[in-house]
């Protein structure tokens, strides 16, 4: 106590000092934090991500891939169920905050093919107009172990070594800024050829 100042910190380590000298811990902060978005709302329309996302997929679902692209990055995770808690004292896209169901459905039924390959196609467009002419391309970039119980999990020599299903992907970056150009997810038991003639 006598080396540390009293932060955020220093509340989170001594909840029981805190409380003697300041008092409860509210259960909400009377304030919202707004630097990630302002950041995030930079980045999307300085690399033309954000206008192709409302372009694509509408202004409520782009909104809420922009807010869950904002907890990802600060949270280190993609698990949604968290998305609440973290985010409440946080500025957002969204006009109201998606709970974990509405996320899961964004995620496994408004996030059509079809839609998802029309975004893929407005980004590479984007990113040839942005000056890439050359790409890094690996194919057998994953041969991950599934803990999903998803229809493209299937089969295959796993990295792992274990006898588990798998979900393979292959990606494409600008062979000069290392900047996202494409991604594929596909089945784990299909072979690199037959998954290259997707590229």
């Amino acid at each position: 106590k006598d080396t540390m100042h009293p932060n955020q910190k220093y509340q989170d380590m001594y909840p029981e000092l805190w409380e003697s000298y300041y008092g409860k811990r509210p259960d909400s902060y009377p304030y919202l934090n707004y630097g990630m978005y302002a950041l995030t709302l930079g980045i999307g329309w300085h690399i033309s991500l954000y206008p192709i996302l409302v372009n694509v997929y509408g202004p409520q679902h782009a909104n809420f891939m922009m807010d869950f692209l904002m907890y990802s990055i600060q949270n280190h995770s993609n698990t949604s169920i968290n998305f609440e808690p973290f985010m409440k004292n946080k500025v957002l896209f969204s006009k109201n905050m998606p709970n974990d169901d509405r996320l899961s459905q964004l995620f496994t039924e408004d996030m059509t093919k079809e839609l998802n390959e029309r975004f893929l196609s407005a980004w590479v467009d984007q990113c040839v107009k942005d000056g890439t002419t050359e790409v890094w391309l690996t194919i057998d970039g994953s041969n991950n172990d599934s803990t999903t119980n998803t229809i493209i999990a299937e089969p295959g020599i796993a990295k792992s070594h274990k006898n588990v299903p798998i979900v393979s992907f292959m990606y494409a970056l600008d062979a000069q800024t290392g900047k996202p150009i494409y991604y594929s997810i596909y089945n784990g038991s299909k072979i690199d050829s037959k998954s290259f003639q997707e590229v």
